[in-house]
């Protein structure tokens, strides 16, 4: 058997393996995966986590710093305020999910990803001067992202939490 042969029938047994995996019912590919993984459960995940995407790997981050911490260092206000942004030289306009002194979540459908920069203003009333800040795109959800502030000054902090403050 030639070494394109052994490749080939190699591709048909992995693919034959995928398409028997994708047909069994969820509960099934959870408890194969619990018996193939039972004494080597890092080493797979590892690999998993290597072979990802690097945006996957900075979501799985945050979802994991949460999980572990149990809270996020700035704790985030429900809220809903209008927000415009430009994030590569276009602009948007959608709102804002939730917000806290570290970042906010910004609800949208436009896609977006980990690492993007981005320049986002908002206030809470029509009388109020918008807060403008920078911020680099560290989340993306199906329903939106997470920015975390970059370089904040104190007064930017200051009117931040002011913000958070009223809000209740």
């Amino acid at each position: 058997m030639t070494e394109s042969d052994q490749k080939l029938k190699k591709y048909e047994i992995i693919s034959h393996l995928f398409e028997l995996v994708d047909s069994m019912p969820k509960n099934k590919q959870m408890g194969l995966l619990q018996r193939l993984a039972a004494d080597h459960l890092t080493s797979l995940l590892y690999k998993l986590i290597v072979d990802m995407p690097e945006n996957e790997q900075q979501n799985l981050v945050g979802q994991m710093e949460e999980l572990i911490l149990g809270k996020r260092i700035f704790p985030r206000k429900e809220c809903l305020i209008t927000t415009d942004y430009v994030v590569k030289d276009r602009a948007y306009q959608n709102f804002v999910k939730d917000l806290g002194e570290g970042g906010v979540y910004v609800q949208t459908n436009h896609t977006f990803e980990v690492g993007d920069e981005i320049t986002q203003s908002f206030s809470l009333s029509e009388e109020q001067i918008p807060f403008k800040f920078a911020g680099e795109i560290v989340r993306v959800e199906k329903d939106g992202f997470g920015i975390k502030f970059k370089n904040l000054t104190q007064y930017q902090k200051d009117i931040l939490n002011t913000i958070i403050k009223k809000m209740g």
